[in-house]
């Protein structure tokens, strides 16, 4: 791709925010040159700013400062609430409701004490929310237009393209949720690639050409979880402006800011009750996908057939020198072995359901809280191998590049760092892609 990138691509029409925040005039931080004001001479390059991460079985939150001289941003403090433990699944939203109230509370009373210690007269002015499965749906999606003669490839044209990948991926997710009511809100669209007649090209183009193929991933989420995380920050931060995303879409672009994607790549996240999946070649997310269970899932599997309560049974799973092996008889390592190689198998059968071996990469990276990496590594190369009958390698993503000196959560350090590199914003995601 010789060509140069430049500027002047028209501004999206489309916010990630919503309309009730546009209305309270909390713009879009798309085109903020500089998203905080600095009031005091020693803030002056200080980005300070509130990550909230909601996965499937707990919500995170932290306040991160943000300077340029540094490669790592400081977490200047971080909580993490887990979601009441019910047998009922319907209540999923209940649960969150509460949770998420709860984690804001901390922020308000314990947070915000310690930032404006530290910054006084400078609060935070951005929320960077991800959100997981089955929270949020990450899709890949590919449209193409061609005709018997050569067509103007313009901006008119990528933007019938671009509403056409949104169209798809919110019927694809509307046949999936079936039955379910939910309207869904879109969190972000990035570009990923665009082809004319076979050979990539930047945006803007304006050139001609008689097939034109553009590939975007999307996120979406329901309204009323937006609508019910704007209400709480009302309460806590009314000033500050939320920008939502995917935690997958946020996950795919630290990756390709640290290691970037001129081979073949997966992406692997687990949190409680969820495992999210995604393949990219040549830079294009083409697989992206997600099963309803996760470490906590296997916990309590776990439990049920050893009698081990909840925290002993996430213990076997934790990299410790615990050695469960002297701690426990025979007949009950012998059932958790069973869960275990059980939990793998369904793990064997989903990678299968994918498709063919070959779109299974063979270097995979997982996003888990730290003290389940090795575990789970280990656990997700034998699935995968099984499942391909090639060999896979799986590698720790946050310790592998997050490996600095903090007590802060270890799910929280990838938001970060996509706060600390501004790789939230859309329009910034679709330069890193289309380079």
């Amino acid at each position: 791709m010789g060509m140069q990138k430049l500027s002047t691509r028209p501004s999206k029409t489309k916010q990630k925010i919503s309309t009730r925040d546009a209305a309270e005039g909390r713009v879009s931080c798309y085109n903020k040159k500089m998203l905080f004001g600095a009031d005091k001479e020693k803030t002056k390059n200080v980005s300070l700013g509130v990550i909230l991460d909601i996965g499937s079985g707990s919500v995170g939150v932290a306040i991160v400062a943000s300077s340029p001289a540094e490669k790592f941003p400081s977490i200047l403090w971080s909580y993490r609430e887990y979601l009441p433990i019910s047998k009922d699944d319907t209540d999923t939203r209940n649960r969150i409701s509460t949770t998420l109230l709860n984690v804001f509370l901390e922020l308000d009373g314990k947070g915000l004490k310690i930032l404006r210690d530290k910054y006084p007269h400078h609060p935070p002015s951005i929320i960077q929310a991800s959100l997981n499965a089955p929270f949020a749906y990450t899709i890949s999606r590919n449209v193409l237009t061609e005709s018997a003669k050569s067509m103007r490839v313009n901006s008119k044209l990528i933007s019938a393209l671009e509403n056409k990948a949104t169209e798809g991926a919110h019927e694809q997710v509307a046949t999936a949720l079936a039955k379910k009511t939910m309207n869904l809100a879109t969190l972000s669209e990035v570009i990923t690639s665009v082809k004319v007649d076979g050979y990539s090209v930047r945006l803007p183009y304006d050139g001609e050409g008689s097939r034109v193929s553009l590939h975007q991933l999307i996120g979406l989420t329901s309204t009323n979880l937006i609508e019910e995380i704007e209400l709480i920050r009302d309460k806590v931060l009314p000033k500050a402006q939320i920008d939502f995303d995917s935690f997958m879409s946020l996950y795919s672009r630290a990756l390709l800011d640290i290691v970037s994607f001129k081979n073949d790549v997966g992406l692997i996240s687990v949190t409680a009750k969820a495992t999210e999946m995604m393949a990219v070649s040549e830079g294009d997310p083409f697989i992206s996908t997600f099963l309803t269970k996760g470490h906590h899932s296997l916990a309590g599997s776990i439990s049920e057939v050893s009698g081990l309560d909840m925290s002993e049974s996430l213990g076997i799973m934790r990299d410790n020198d615990i050695d469960h092996a002297k701690l426990l008889n025979k007949d009950k390592l012998e059932a958790i072995q069973s869960v275990i190689s059980s939990y793998e198998d369904e793990m064997t059968s989903f990678i299968r359901s994918l498709g063919d071996a070959l779109v299974i990469p063979k270097n995979i990276y997982l996003q888990i809280d730290k003290n389940y990496e090795k575990f789970f590594a280990d656990s997700f190369s034998r699935s995968i191998s099984k499942a391909t009958g090639l060999k896979h390698t799986v590698y720790p993503f946050t310790s592998k590049f997050f490996d600095f000196d903090t007590e802060a959560d270890s799910r929280i350090l990838c938001p970060a760092y996509i706060f600390h590199k501004k790789l939230y914003s859309d329009g910034l995601a679709e330069d890193r892609y289309l380079l």
